[in-house]
């Protein structure tokens, strides 16, 4: 795995850690799609991390706690993506959510929490493709979603921003019966960036 050098990009976590100050003290009090819109000119940064320089393995999706800007209320994760990586369907443990594609192309679908325990088929109530610079923004309540890396070839790169801990979440797996059991999982950190 290639490490990252974060001396190389201290400018860009006091960027990031300027964005939360920002939006106050409180996490309890922010609007998630104002900060994403807010997080969203840093990808633009010439110091922006990419995906081949944190690495990430063969296979599957690596998260990456960054300590400097975490606390004060929020817990920031940076997630490489291996080519074709994808993510369970999954909530956030009740917290609110910014997930910014810094690097690569992302699909999410996004489902409503409380429908899947009697769908048969989990169908989203959105999907979306989304680029450098695109976010996706949750509340607290009944959203769950499911990531894909879209590039066969490539790896990608995303940062998320939680207004608190994330200490677990729910996967949602189909159940025998017609719906989908959620089945509460540690939230892993694969390291922590200085």
């Amino acid at each position: 795995m290639v490490g990252y050098s974060l001396q190389m990009s201290g400018d860009w976590l006091e960027a990031l850690a300027a964005v939360l100050h920002g939006m106050g003290q409180d996490p309890a009090a922010v609007v998630p799609d104002a900060l994403g819109a807010a997080l969203a000119p840093l990808v633009q940064r010439a110091d922006c991390p990419r995906a081949v320089e944190i690495g990430g393995g063969t296979a599957g999706y690596r998260r990456y706690a960054l300590r400097r800007v975490s606390g004060s209320g929020f817990d920031c994760v940076l997630i490489v993506w291996s080519a074709a990586a994808r993510a369970p369907l999954h909530d956030h443990g009740g917290l609110w959510g910014v997930e910014l594609v810094l690097d690569g192309a992302l699909g999410v679908d996004e489902f409503t929490a409380s429908a899947l325990a009697v769908a048969r088929r989990a169908q989203p109530r959105c999907s979306r493709l989304l680029g450098p610079g695109d976010a996706v923004s949750f509340g607290t309540h009944d959203y769950a979603h499911r990531w894909r890396n879209l590039s066969t070839r490539a790896p990608a790169l995303s940062l998320h921003v939680y207004g608190g801990t994330l200490a677990h979440y729910r996967v949602f797996r189909r159940d025998a019966g017609a719906g989908h059991r959620a089945h509460t999982a540690p939230a892993a950190i694969d390291a922590v960036l200085p």
